[in-house]
């Protein structure tokens, strides 16, 4: 619950030149990369210890494994439900062509776990996301090249977290909110464009 990543660190790259030093560095793992046309590089995904531990004490009722964890983190609700959000990002070849906002096409991977307690379990939770998105293009004239740095709670507003990012070297921030019924929003402030 009070896991975070340190802000600036990089939890997903698909830059050719980057990718390479990435996947020398312990926790990241070579991923397919959003590029096009598909041709078999990698984008490099940090996948931390305490994801995979919680991943594996979790049993069947867990989630399936991959991607990057781009957030892990104890938010609540306005109502004050406190809840586990973990957000990942997977991608995919299928997906180079399509926004990578463009819903049900989005590798976001949104999941919110309630807290075990002495007489239940923990539970995972996916809720749908409600994601503002550019309209997809099926044939961008030059592959996203996605950034994601390790999103970020929100000291002043416990439901809040960013997620800063860059695409077609554009950089933007997402604002992630927890909802009272374990939904989770994800707004871009400003999409970037091709």
């Amino acid at each position: 619950m009070a896991y975070s990543s340190p802000a600036g660190t990089v939890v997903y790259e698909e830059d050719p030149a980057t990718v390479p030093a990435l996947l020398a560095q312990s926790g990241y793992v070579a991923v397919p990369a959003n590029l096009q046309p598909p041709n078999g590089l990698k984008g490099a995904a940090f996948d931390p210890d305490c994801w995979n531990k919680l991943l594996a004490a979790s049993g069947p009722s867990a989630p399936p494994a991959g991607g990057a964890v781009v957030f892990s983190h104890e938010r609540v609700s306005p109502a004050g439900n406190h809840r586990l959000v973990i957000v990942l990002y997977c991608p995919r070849q299928i997906w180079f062509g399509v926004s990578q906002f463009a819903v049900p096409f989005s590798p976001w991977y949104v999941l919110t776990v309630t807290p075990a307690t002495l007489n239940q379990p923990a539970g995972w939770y996916r809720p749908s996301i409600d994601i503002m998105y550019v309209p997809p293009r099926y044939a961008p004239k030059k592959p996203p090249v996605v950034r994601i740095y390790a999103g970020q709670p929100d000291p002043n507003d416990a439901s809040h977290f960013t997620i800063a990012y860059q695409m077609w070297g554009q950089s933007d921030t997402i604002d992630g909110r927890l909802l009272d019924n374990d939904s989770v929003t994800m707004t871009p402030r400003h999409p970037p464009q091709e």
